[in-house]
């Protein structure tokens, strides 16, 4: 296993000790056993996704997709080749805000405040899920609420793990699925399950293009 992906691993699972502001350590555990799947019972690929965000005051359903991306908040973006590792499996990011409440090196970055609700939304052309964790677990994880960010205390560097996600508003996380049926029945042996949402109008199209667009142009910098 090359040793500089799995050290990358494990660094987006913990914040840099110099952050100044509140911040976030998101993602999964490497090498975890326990399988990310889509909707048929495939591993997921290099063409998947992994946005963290917030919808702000919107509340997600699966009756309500088509309004998804225009209430999206976006937080960070984990994907391949350099914070999505199919071949290990492993995602994951860190992010640290500014006192007014953006994301410090995320151009036109949302203004967050504390308190707000944030998901993992992960996709895939029309491969979907949406998960969340609302409750604190006895393992090294919080809860998934954004921090206040003028705190700069050690209690404001939170870590979102995937493996303590249960919250499920599309597909499946840690044997917990919304929805049916899927073509393909993991039983409660998955960490994460994604599922076919309809194609989406050609207005959203566009705004996810455009996040993306934004997200890559960063990413050259």
């Amino acid at each position: 296993m090359n040793m500089r992906l799995l050290l990358l691993t494990f660094t987006t699972l913990a914040l840099a000790a110099s952050a100044r502001g509140a911040g976030i350590g998101w993602g999964n555990s490497p090498f975890d056993p326990v399988p990310m799947v889509d909707n048929y019972g495939n591993a997921l690929d290099d063409t998947y996704v992994f946005e963290l965000g917030t919808f702000g005051s919107f509340v997600p359903t699966s009756s309500n997709t088509e309004l998804w991306a225009v209430n999206w908040k976006l937080l960070s973006v984990a994907a391949a080749p350099n914070d999505w590792f199919p071949e290990i499996p492993s995602f994951g990011q860190n992010l640290t805000f500014n006192t007014n409440g953006t994301v410090q090196g995320l151009p036109g970055s949302a203004t967050f405040t504390a308190g707000e609700q944030a998901y993992l939304w992960v996709h895939s052309g029309d491969q979907w899920a949406l998960v969340t964790d609302t409750s604190p677990s006895n393992l090294a994880d919080d809860e998934w609420v954004i921090p206040n960010p003028n705190d700069g205390s050690p209690d404001s560097q939170v870590t979102w793990v995937l493996d303590n996600a249960d919250v499920v508003i599309v597909g499946g996380v840690n044997g917990i699925q919304s929805g049916t049926p899927f073509s393909y029945d993991p039983g409660s042996n998955f960490r994460l399950q994604t599922a076919v949402i309809p194609e989406p109008g050609s207005s959203l199209l566009v705004l996810l293009a455009g996040c993306l667009a934004r997200f890559h142009r960063f990413r050259r910098r």
